[in-house]
């Protein structure tokens, strides 16, 4: 019950820490647009006081800094880029106790599974070809939690929260924009991947094919050799 407590707070902290990274993301741009509309106002005057009237509120309480605002906010452009790599960073290192504890849970029960089954099986089942499978499995958990947790959730707040942006700056036209050409490109990502999977299957079935013969050939190397059978 500890270990899975720890997980537990383990997946808490990395969506949280993944939420953040997203919301340093998005913010990122609006402080590099804040530096930009600064620049050439002191370029023309030298003053705090134009440079704050060029950018709105947020820039006036900025304004008295004893630091200039413009390197203040490309200290603050340099500091969320940072941040982005290491909550990104630090999201992985923590999910990957959980990913790596999930695949060696899979792994030991599909283990023991193979071995309660009959000796019929074994005496028909290639030895190579199942390992085979066995690794793309385990391999095949750690791909999909890390897609769910990384791509697909996130993938899917940013756009959220970028169409919402969109929509209050630009109105409603922008965010309709925006929507369709995701769309329109998630649609053919879907379109090109069921077209590609039929050819993935294929290459997988032969690879495992491949991978079979070459382990029960080794494995039953003095057989192999009793019927000269080395060419087939």
């Amino acid at each position: 019950r500890k270990a899975a407590l720890v997980i537990r707070y383990r997946v808490i902290a990395s969506i949280v820490l993944m939420l953040a990274g997203k919301g340093v993301t998005i913010a990122t741009p609006f402080i590099f647009k804040m530096l930009v509309d600064i620049v050439p106002s002191y370029m023309v005057d030298g003053t705090a006081s134009s440079a704050a009237a060029a950018t709105g509120a947020a820039s006036s309480i900025l304004a008295n800094s004893p630091i200039s605002l413009p390197v203040l906010l490309l200290l603050s452009y340099g500091i969320c880029r940072s941040l982005t790599s290491l909550f990104r960073e630090s999201t992985t290192a923590i999910f990957a106790h959980v990913a790596q504890s999930a695949i060696r849970r899979f792994g030991r029960s599909t283990f023991d599974h193979v071995h309660s089954l009959d000796l019929q099986y074994h005496l028909n089942r290639n030895t190579g070809a199942l390992s085979r499978v066995l690794e793309r499995g385990s391999r095949s958990i750690s791909y999909t939690l890390n897609a769910m947790v990384f791509n697909t959730i996130p993938t899917l707040v940013e756009v959220g929260v970028v169409t919402g942006l969109m929509f209050k700056k630009f109105g409603l036209y922008h965010a309709l924009t925006v929507m369709l050409t995701i769309v329109i490109y998630s649609a053919y990502t879907i379109f090109i991947t069921q077209w590609r999977s039929s050819i993935r299957k294929d290459m997988i079935f032969l690879d495992n094919k491949a991978a079979g013969k070459l382990s029960d050939s080794l494995l039953n190397y003095e057989t192999v050799k009793y019927f000269n059978n080395e060419m087939q």
